[in-house]
C-alpha cells in the first residue's frame, strides 16, 4: 500500500546511502524553521542536537527563529540514555516485519 506521511504529520526523507548527510538535514531544518515560525510567530527556539557529523548546515543558510546547540563531544550516551533502548527497539521490530515479508 502506499502510504503519504505528510497526511499524517511525518517528515520523511531518504537517500541512497539510507544514512544522513548534510543535504537532507539542512532541507529537514529548513522546513523545522519554517514550522515554527508559523507556530511560533517569530519567536525563537532552541533545538538541542548531537555533534554527528552530518549535523552542519549547508552554507549560507540562514535560520529566521531557530537556534541550534549542540551537546559537548562524547556525550550523548550520557545525556540520552534511552537513546540506545529506543533504537535497539526499533531495529529488532524492524527486522522483524522485513523478515515477515520476505517470506
Amino acid at each position: 500500500k502506499d502510504w503519504y506521511p505528510r497526511l499524517i504529520g511525518i517528515t520523511w526523507a531518504s537517500n541512497k546511502t539510507a544514512w544522513m548527510n548534510t543535504i537532507t538535514f539542512t532541507e529537514f531544518i529548513k522546513e523545522f524553521d519554517a514550522t515554527m515560525m508559523r507556530r511560533h510567530g517569530g519567536e525563537e527556539v532552541l533545538l538541542l542536537m548531537d555533534n554527528a557529523p552530518s549535523h552542519k548546515l549547508e552554507e549560507g543558510v540562514v535560520l529566521q527563529c531557530t537556534k541550534i546547540a549542540f551537546l559537548p563531544p562524547n556525550t550523548t550516551t550520557h545525556l540520552q540514555p534511552m537513546d540506545a533502548g529506543i533504537i535497539a527497539n526499533f531495529k529488532h521490530h524492524y527486522k522483524k516485519l522485513a523478515t515477515r515479508a520476505q517470506l
